[in-house]
């Protein structure tokens, strides 16, 4: 079997956080063993938000995640997570926007920092908590369950220790803010909690409370006073608990308590907890209107007073307001909204969240609900300007063209005969290439082209040449230079620039000095400079492997060739080294280097000229 040729030149080839030495906190030993393993074994993700901004994460964490809050600011988790490598409060604030949001592995909140839990009256897991002295948790009018670790006397401490001078103004512990707003308002709240006993497992629960919820179902009834008194009959040697009528967290249960279960005045009253915040949009899809505008439609279960809408380029971070052009009501509870300023081309992604006027006692600006589950839409691409159609030899047809503004994932060529309305796909490049060589093209034949942007499938209107163009019956002079760069047309088409264009990747540097400095003419990541050392030019003279068999009867057959033209950098003559990698002969201006062999060669070339 005759072996394939290959005519060508290639280039040589070439913590874990410390945790606080005085704990008002810890889990048992146990736990505290595993929360070790967990820490040494997660991948942390340490997210970090600056001074004044409330970052809002509705991305869903998963895996051995730990997430680790850093910086003075909040930052918002508003997804339900699955993290099993748990959640560190480093400094500043978090806030747990979704009962499911802390994933299912151990929570700890550093000195300094803050836990907040908003998702109205519901009730937070965490499998294990570590609460440093200094550090605080805000239930707000929700609850926390925390499954292992504590004890009663530990929960006890932490909730007095929030109370402070008894106005719920402490500064660590666990507390609410809530509950201190409406005591300053005259309505009397507290935090209730049950131990393992009434949890049926070994956990224990904290939230907001009114006192006499001995169970803590939001309001107090006959079941709340049958709790009290059948605790009654209990050795008075022990500590009392909130579920039999010790109210203000002093281990006994005297006249003290049965003063605050008259003040707060909620007996067969129904719900006392607060209202909730407006629910999640549902159902919300994404579809792109033009280049820049998309259309976003979801439903509400309520009526909210108003809708946060926020836009980000990969779904995960870099969340921010979208810009509105209208929001309006479709029936049903359905919404219907128009957003603008889209980069053409682009992916965007949308969440919508709802929120009401705060009220009086809420932390926050707004009272919200929790972000909807974050859609996408592709934005159609822009269209190809300045198209251009030459032909350039009696085999190439150059179709050139400016890529218009925005995104896009690559460009589609495609081309009819002159009389012929059908049009055919001849080619597609990549979303820097400017320019696409049409080998195909007929002898005789008149043909029109057409381009068009692609961005994951959409496509842009398509950009055409003025005229047509017809193959010429001749080659161009061997100096003819079309573009006036400095390279003549039969040069750049085999050495891979556009001779059509001056600049063929638009850098701003033609593609005469660019060969001539050693950087690359069809690639705009090198800013048009030359390579910080020549080494580096040999990176794009490198050919990629290319397999082929010949049949045995035609002899050799030319698998791969390029012209190469050497950076004037080269002082020659120059003794260059030619390596490949394949099982095939190579030869440089009709010089064979070398025989196929398996693995390939490389032998030296003494070169006399720029041009190889």
């Amino acid at each position: 079997m005759a072996r394939s040729r290959r005519r060508l030149l290639a280039g040589r080839s070439s913590r874990r956080p410390a945790f606080g030495s005085s704990l008002r906190a810890i889990p048992s030993r146990a736990s505290f063993e595993r929360l070790e393993q967990r820490q040494v074994l997660a991948t942390d993700v340490n997210v970090s938000v600056g001074l004044g901004i409330t970052q809002i994460d509705s991305s869903v964490h998963g895996s051995d995640e730990r997430i680790v809050k850093q910086g003075d600011s909040t930052l918002v988790l508003s997804a339900a997570n699955t993290h099993t490598g748990g959640i560190v409060a480093a400094s500043g604030t978090l806030v747990v926007r979704n009962v499911a949001a802390l994933g299912i592995g151990p929570v700890e909140v550093q000195a300094g920092a803050k836990l907040v839990l908003d998702d109205g009256s519901g009730t937070v897991e965490a499998s294990s908590l570590v609460l440093q002295e200094g550090g605080l948790i805000d239930v707000g009018a929700s609850k926390l369950s925390i499954q292992t670790g504590f004890t009663q006397a530990m929960l006890i401490s932490a909730i007095q220790s929030a109370k402070g001078d008894g106005t719920w103004n402490g500064e660590s512990g666990i507390g609410s803010s809530v509950v201190r707003s409406l005591n300053e308002d005259g309505t009397p709240r507290t935090l209730g909690w049950l131990a393992w006993v009434a949890n049926d497992d070994s956990s224990y629960t904290v939230g907001f409370a009114a006192a006499g919820d001995t169970n803590l179902d939001g309001s107090v009834d006959i079941v709340d006073l049958s709790n009290i008194f059948n605790a009654a009959d209990v050795d008075p040697g022990l500590t009392a608990t909130w579920e039999a009528g010790d109210f203000n967290h002093d281990g006994i249960v005297d006249t003290l308590d049965l003063s605050e279960l008259m003040a707060a005045n909620l007996l067969d009253a129904g719900s006392y907890l607060p209202p909730e915040p407006p629910s999640v949009p549902t159902g919300v899809v994404a579809t792109a209107t033009s280049s820049t505008t998309a259309t976003l439609t979801w439903a509400n279960k309520d009526s909210p007073a108003g809708f946060e809408i926020e836009q980000s380029s990969n779904g995960v971070s870099g969340w921010q307001a979208v810009t509105l052009v209208s929001l309006t009501d479709a029936g049903n509870g359905d919404k219907v909204a128009i957003v603008g300023g889209l980069v053409p081309g682009a992916e965007t992604h949308f969440r919508v969240r709802s929120y009401n006027d705060s009220p009086s006692w809420w932390w926050d600006d707004r009272y919200r609900s929790a972000d909807s589950a974050a859609v996408s839409a592709t934005t159609i691409p822009a269209a190809p300007a300045d198209v251009t159609a030459r032909g350039v030899t009696p085999t190439q047809i150059v179709v050139s063209w400016t890529p218009g503004p925005g995104g896009r994932t690559g460009f589609i060529v495609e081309r009819n005969t002159v009389g012929d309305e059908a049009w055919t796909g001849v080619g597609s490049v990549a979303a820097e290439r400017r320019y696409f060589v049409d080998t195909s093209a007929a002898m005789g034949q008149s043909y029109t082209y057409r381009v068009r942007a692609e961005s994951n499938l959409i496509l842009s209107v398509a950009g055409s040449p003025l005229f047509p163009v017809t193959l010429p019956t001749a080659n161009p002079a061997a100096d003819f230079d079309y573009d006036q760069d400095g390279v003549p047309d039969l040069l750049e088409l085999p050495a891979g620039s556009n001779p059509d264009a001056s600049d063929t990747d638009g850098d701003s540097t033609t593609d005469g000095l660019e060969y001539d400095q050693g950087s690359n003419p069809a690639d705009a990541s090198d800013a048009g400079m030359p390579p910080a050392s020549i080494d580096r030019w040999f990176a794009r003279v490198v050919f990629s492997t290319v397999y082929g068999i010949s049949p045995p009867e035609s002899g050799s057959t030319l698998i791969e060739s390029r012209v190469v033209i050497l950076p004037i950098a080269f002082t020659l003559p120059f003794a260059l080294t030619v390596t490949w990698s394949v099982d095939d002969d190579v030869s440089v201006d009709g010089n064979l280097l070398g025989t196929g062999v398996a693995g390939g060669g490389s032998t030296s070339l003494l070169v006399t000229t720029r041009l190889l």
